[in-house]
Order: C-alpha cells, then structure tokens, then sequence
C-alpha cells in the first residue's frame, strides 16, 4: 500500500514539473519592455499578459514598450477587452500608458467591448505614447463617453500609420471615432486610416477623432460611414469624416470618402466645427 502511495505522489510531481515549462512560457513575453528591446508579442495571450503588466502601475504611468511579432486574433478571448491604459477611478484606480506599442505592419483582430465603462479601446487612456504601423478590427459599443478603436483618450499621443478597422458604435453622447475618440493638446496624426463604422448619439463624432484641441493631423483618410444621431441641442455638437471637432489645430493633406449622416448642427464631409 506505501508503495503505491509513493508511486501515486511521484507519477503528481512528475506530471506537476511537465507542467511548468508551458506556464512560464505563456506567462513570460520576450524583451524587457524598454524602447531599444520592447516586449514581443505574438499570440493573444502574450498581448493579455503585456496588457497587465502595463495595468499593473496602478495610479500612474506605465513606459513598457511592446512590439507585434505576428497577426493577432483576439475572439478566443471571453468577456469584454480591458483597455491598456485603464481608467476607472481617476483618484484610485488609473493607469496612463506612456510607451510605444509598434504593430511592425501586424493587425490585431477580433477585438470585443460592449461595457459601459470610461475610456473604451484598445488602448483607453494613452498619455504622451506612441501608437504605430498597427491595424485594429473589431467591434466596440458603450455608452461611455469616449470611444473608439484604437485610442479612447490620447493626451499628447502620437498616431503614425495606423488603421480602424473597428464598427465603433456609442448609445450615449461623448466622443465618439475609429483612430483616437479625444485627442489633446500635442496630439500628432500621421498616415492614419478609418474604414470602420462610426457611430454616435451627440456631441462629437469623426472618422479619425471625435475632437481634437491643438493637435495636427496629415495625410489621414476615411473611408468608413459615419453617423451621428444626437438630438440638435447645441452647436457644440460636431460630425465630420476625418474629425467631428476641431480647435486650434493644424490639417494637411487628408480627406474623406465616407458617407456623412447626421441629424445635428456642424457636420461636414471633413471637419463638422474648425475653430481657432
């Protein structure tokens, strides 16, 4: 009987130690996650695991930097996609993203949110970041205030040669846009791409962003059908293909080939509202 007892608890350990090597390599991403050797990222799991270690920081900022190896599909996941960068509280629980997340020409697919909480994207709240060379499909819809895409809220974010491919769907008034939903002072956006559909409840909503305050967009396209179905309240109310509003900022070479649908003030195949 001790005999088989032994047995028993050797044929565990053996088969507990074969385990091991699959954990830490599903748990483990290569690089360190600066900006000369940034995290590589080749599966879903590898961009869950890079997602956390980012949220991680909480009430903070994360610099970790991170790099697509291969297309991703991000439908084997279940339950909504959490932002990285996520902002739930802004006094308890918030992280800022900071570093550089470089797609090297790769899309990640299947991306899936239906949550109403703030700052909905594939990157929620990115704050002085770099986004580049990624594309992005999917679909998101909330009744948060700020959606899109890629980037729900980019203070200072610089976009370079990204593309939505995300069907962006807000029940409630916000901001509302595939590439960057509220783009902040210094905001730069360089050959990027809308072709998913955009669609708003109000206040503003674009191809490119929903509104951006000092910021300067080139070379972006939008191809994607743009709605907007708010009640016409306020002129502050904005629709436009590449950006619903525009303050201060500075546009070159860009255009729209999307159909424009509103029911409110300022729309415009372009911009709705340019002011400054």
């Amino acid at each position: 009987q001790m005999k088989k007892r032994i047995l028993a608890w050797v044929l565990a350990l053996v088969m507990i130690v074969g385990l091991l090597p699959t954990i830490t390599l599903a748990a483990d991403l290569s690089g360190s996650g600066t900006k000369d050797d940034p995290y590589l990222i080749a599966t879903a799991n590898d961009l869950v695991t890079f997602r956390d270690k980012v949220n991680a920081t909480k009430k903070g900022t994360s610099t970790l930097c991170g790099k697509l190896t291969a297309n991703i599909d991000l439908s084997s996941l279940s339950g909504d996609w959490t932002p990285i960068g996520n902002y739930v509280n802004s006094y308890s629980d918030y992280t800022y993203y900071a570093g550089t997340f470089d797609g090297a020409g790769h899309t990640i697919s299947g991306l899936y949110i239906n949550s109403a909480k703030k700052y909905q994207a594939l990157f929620g709240y990115v704050k002085n970041g770099t986004i580049k060379n990624l594309t992005v499909g999917g679909s998101v819809k909330t009744s948060s205030n700020q959606a899109a895409g890629i980037v729900a809220y980019g203070s200072s974010v610089t976009m370079e040669n990204c593309t939505n491919e995300v069907d962006v769907t807000a029940t409630k008034k916000g901001y509302a846009a595939g590439v960057v939903a509220n783009a902040s002072s210094g905001s730069t956006l360089t050959k990027c791409k809308n072709e998913g559909a955009i669609q708003g409840k109000g206040d503003y909503v674009g191809g490119i962003v929903a509104s951006g305050s000092s910021v300067t967009i080139e070379n972006c396209l939008n191809s994607g059908n743009i709605v907007n179905t708010g009640e016409p309240k306020s002129v502050n109310y904005c629709t436009g293909g590449i950006a619903g509003s525009l303050s201060g900022a500075t546009m070159k070479r860009c255009g729209n080939t999307g159909a424009i649908n509103s029911t409110i003030k300022r729309t415009g195949g372009v911009v709705g509202g340019f002011g400054g």
